[in-house]
């Protein structure tokens, strides 16, 4: 038999067996004095059926089936609101109803004996604070007119007014209106998940595979890479597209991403163009004193200074889990997003290759250099002629269909020997996608200026270039297209000239019209 259990917090309407509230306890339970309160032989249902100022609440009790739970020997804190308060529910939405109900019963018994606020744990997954003010308790945002009212099966406390159900971000996103091109894109990818953990191996099949009992999990690949935005104790803060910001996102972003038809074309472009314009939109915390903030990292761990400009002119929405700003323009810039330098560490064995040379990885420390990540790579030429020169070759990851200034960086030979006053002399040969087929072409460039300086480092232009066509890592594609070789233009040692060469790192810098 297949088991299948959905720990998914959307339209969750469905009625909770009595069996999965039966033998919990908690910790607040201590907190209660049976002694000092007369036992009453009513239950928790029975008690409010009897009070007519709460026939509001003994009404969606009745039709979301709880007045048969709270009928149950399992202890129960129940927080009734009075007719007064009690907000307007359309009696046929289940999931209004049952949001409601939950929104205001918690397992065991709760007393106003609580010293401080604390969040109480609701059968809805949702957190209220239940809280003693100098004027008296608190529940969420409604006052207690009447408490600890016992019952045979628990407590009840009257409040004053209904507390007010709040989604968490995954529901706000669900439920608001005009957010439908961000909706329709993350829920595009909900999904049921092998759970191997509580899934129990019942045997094998002919062929020796293993067969379980199988359980399934609802997943969302964004809940892990934006954030767990759907789990009530993860506190974010989300600026999220509505539908203008998402097309003007769209239109701006998608031109980056001119991707080949042999990578997978308009459907790929379309994909990373939706992908980009999410990526920057969520944030650790709920502090919303931006102006004393210097920075703010978002999850996908870029970072923007001054994070006050971000939600200027914004208003935040309190949910359960956080902040919300629904912006009618996302405020991420390119460059400061997804158009960034891209570097490439000189040091790093990942996507180079040589030829006819050593490659040793050397240190800068104590040079007073000033060398990144204070690593750089050594080239040895082991060249035996002129036409095979040492060079040494670097895939560059993740161009974008875009205009860059390609640099590389070389250490002076001085670094190791202040008295190897010689220079390096290079050339450059750069491979990229020229066609929609996925067509690449080289193109050998030497500098007006190829010569390395003797005592400090060199940050050498290339060239300018601008890619028609993207170069998008995925899966698919395990090593980059794009790369450029760093070749040797000396072959042997001549006057202050080496065919060696030393290397920190590849440089592309976005150009901005």
């Amino acid at each position: 038999m297949k088991q299948k259990y959905f720990y998914k917090t959307l339209h969750l309407v469905a009625f909770i067996g009595i069996l999965n509230l039966i033998g919990c306890t908690d910790k607040w339970d201590e907190h209660y004095d049976p002694s000092s309160m007369e036992l009453s032989n009513q239950t928790l249902t029975e008690y409010i059926n009897g009070r007519q100022d709460l026939s509001s609440f003994a009404e969606l009790l009745k039709v979301s089936g709880y007045d048969s739970i709270l009928n149950l020997p399992q202890s129960y804190t129940v927080w009734v609101p009075t007719n007064e308060g009690m907000e307007n529910v359309d009696l046929n939405n289940a999931e209004e109803v049952m949001k409601v109900v939950k929104n205001h019963i918690a397992k065991s018994k709760l007393t106003t004996t609580t010293q401080e606020s604390k969040p109480v744990f609701m059968l809805n997954g949702k957190y209220v604070d239940f809280s003693r003010e100098s004027n008296g308790y608190t529940f969420g945002n409604s006052g207690l007119v009447e408490v600890n009212i016992p019952a045979s099966n628990g407590l009840v406390h009257v409040v004053d007014n209904s507390v007010e159900y709040l989604d968490n971000i995954w529901e706000y996103i669900q439920n608001t209106e005009g957010l439908d091109s961000l909706k329709k894109y993350i829920f595009s990818k909900d999904t049921m998940v092998f759970d191997p953990i509580n899934s129990q191996l019942i045997g094998y099949n002919n062929d020796n595979q293993p067969v379980y009992d199988t359980v399934e999990v609802y997943g969302n690949p964004f809940l892990t890479y934006l954030g767990s935005m759907n789990v009530e104790d993860s506190v974010y803060t989300a600026i999220l597209p509505d539908n203008n910001a998402w097309i003007e996102a769209y239109d701006r972003i998608t031109k980056y991403l001119n991707i080949p038809t042999s990578a997978g074309g308009e459907e790929q472009q379309h994909e990373l163009t939706q992908r980009l314009i999410i990526n920057d939109m969520v944030f650790r915390g709920d502090d919303d004193n931006y102006a004393a903030m210097d920075s703010i990292i978002t999850t996908s761990e870029n970072v923007y200074y001054e994070p006050y400009k971000l939600f200027e002119g914004l208003m935040p929405t309190e949910v359960s889990n956080g902040l919300v700003y629904n912006a009618s323009q996302m405020p991420f810039s390119d460059t400061a997003s997804f158009f960034k330098e891209i570097r490439v560490e000189a040091e790093y064995s990942t996507y180079r290759d040589n030829a006819n040379s050593d490659l040793n990885v050397q240190t800068s420390y104590g040079s007073g250099l000033e060398v990144s990540n204070n690593r750089y790579v050594e080239v040895i030429s082991t060249s035996t002629s002129s036409s095979s020169p040492s060079n040494v070759a670097f895939q560059i990851p993740n161009t974008l269909s875009a205009k860059y200034n390609i640099y590389c960086v070389f250490v002076p030979h001085t670094i190791t020997n202040k008295d190897n006053l010689v220079a390096s002399q290079v050339k450059f040969r750069l491979t990229y996608i020229y066609s929609d087929s996925g067509r690449t072409r080289r193109k050998t460039i030497t500098p007006v200026n190829n010569t390395t300086n003797i005592s400090d480092t060199t940050k050498m232009l290339v060239a300018p270039i601008e890619f028609e066509f993207a170069d998008i890592m995925d899966e698919d594609q395990e090593n980059p297209i794009v790369k450029l070789e760093v070749i040797s233009d000396v072959f042997n040692e001549e006057e202050g000239l080496t065919p060696n060469m030393r290397i920190d790192c590849i440089i592309l810098e976005p150009v901005i019209d």
